[in-house]
């Protein structure tokens, strides 16, 4: 039994290790059991080798993400039923595997939006981190962010900043929420304020009406007086009002 082995497996990715198998003996075997034996992973294969016969087989393999680095051992064995014909030892090493799934969303609402941005680690070793999202000077008066983050400034731009060490198999997840709701209904309410102003400014005479019954007469119908009391509610004299 020989085997191709790399010097480093990254996880995540397919491998194929070419495996020579040499038929030492002059009988035919049929319907070997090849087995591939480690403690992370484990696969099985049929082989036929005639006497004397040499044939290389393919291994293909696709560790998990999140197996840790380090030395392993691969065994090699070949049974004919439950009889050992071979056996064979090879080590190989697991590399760092720093793969960061990097996501941004954006969630939009009236006068607000949200933006979600979401790092995970999907390797076996730990990542450090940088992060940074532009922070105008007006916008971030209406913004906050989940966690709080670090103002920096960069080439004459201001940026929020975070800094992460993610653990394997960990999310680090940010969010920034902008909301123009409350400046917004603030101008609306000073705009209507003034416009109330303006409108009871521009009624400037108050009128008071009162009615009195002078004489009632035997038919039901009354002679009344009318009296308009007309105020002048500005600082200035009025010319030509007309009543109706």
């Amino acid at each position: 039994i020989e085997a191709d082995m790399p010097e480093t497996i990254i996880p995540g990715r397919d491998t194929e290790i070419p495996v020579n198998l040499r038929n030492t003996g002059n009988i035919n075997l049929q319907n070997l059991d090849v087995f591939f034996t480690s403690s992370i992973f484990n696969y099985e294969k049929k082989v036929n080798l005639a006497p004397s016969e040499e044939k290389e087989i393919q291994f293909a393999i696709k560790l998990d993400p999140l197996i840790e680095p380090g030395e392993y051992t691969l065994t090699i064995r070949l049974f004919d039923n439950e009889n050992i014909k071979g056996s064979r030892n090879f080590d190989f090493i697991v590399g760092q595997n720093p793969d960061l799934r990097e996501v941004q969303e954006v969630k939009k609402g009236f006068l607000s939006y949200t933006v979600k941005i979401v790092r995970e680690n999907e390797g076996n070793t730990e990542v450090s981190k940088t992060v940074n999202y532009p922070a105008g000077s007006f916008k971030r008066l209406f913004t906050k962010t989940d966690p709080s983050a670090e103002i920096v400034k960069i080439d004459e731009e201001v940026f929020y900043q975070w800094d992460f060490n993610i653990p394997p198999g960990s999310i680090q997840i940010i969010e920034i929420e902008t909301d123009y709701k409350l400046p917004f209904f603030s101008i609306v309410a000073v705009l209507i304020l003034i416009g109330l102003f303006f409108h009871f400014r521009k009624r400037n005479v108050k009128i008071h009406k009162s009615i009195f019954t002078v004489h009632k007469k035997e038919k039901g119908t009354s002679e009344l007086k009318i009296m308009l009391n007309i105020k002048n509610k500005t600082y200035k004299d009025l010319y030509n009002v007309k009543v109706i």
